[in-house]
């Protein structure tokens, strides 16, 4: 049985944003509801309180934010000799960049979460999420195999 944090609630959360109109990316839609509802915490409800409400916001351009690509070479499959090339001279610099850029938003997150919401030690488990109807041991969609 698998065990859940908030950290893996916010990772749900961009994966749900990042795949939400995508049918064949339900599993991601499903989990984070599941996760959220199990955590009883929910990124699209608003506070009242102005300063929290202000975290929220942050939070959300933040995770927009996590998902654009830095590299002009992500997503790439095939390319012909010449772009190979460029890609190979150039494209560890910016996996670097990316890198970094992923990990100063993840950081950023974590602490917006926690002033939202306080230092949560919850964790849930598969269990909690079967309750909420998803069961975490089905396959994970391949990106892959979609595109």
């Amino acid at each position: 049985m698998k065990t859940y944090t908030f950290k893996d609630l916010i990772d749900s959360y961009r994966k749900n944003v990042q795949y939400e109109n995508i049918n064949y990316f339900q599993y991601y839609v499903e989990q984070y509801k599941a996760m959220s509802n199990a955590f009883g915490i929910f990124f699209d409800q608003e506070f009242e309180d102005y300063q929290k409400e202000d975290y929220r916001r942050w939070f959300l351009q933040s995770v927009r934010d996590y998902l654009k690509r830095l590299c002009p070479f992500s997503g790439l499959l095939e390319a012909p000799k010449h772009i190979i090339t460029l890609y190979k001279k150039h494209s560890k610099d910016f996996s670097e960049i990316e890198r970094n850029f992923h990990d100063a938003h993840n950081k950023f997150q974590i602490e917006l979460f926690e002033l939202m919401f306080g230092k949560i030690e919850t964790e849930i488990t598969s269990e909690d999420l079967i309750n909420q109807g998803f069961d975490d041991t089905q396959l994970v969609p391949d990106p892959y195999d979609y595109y």
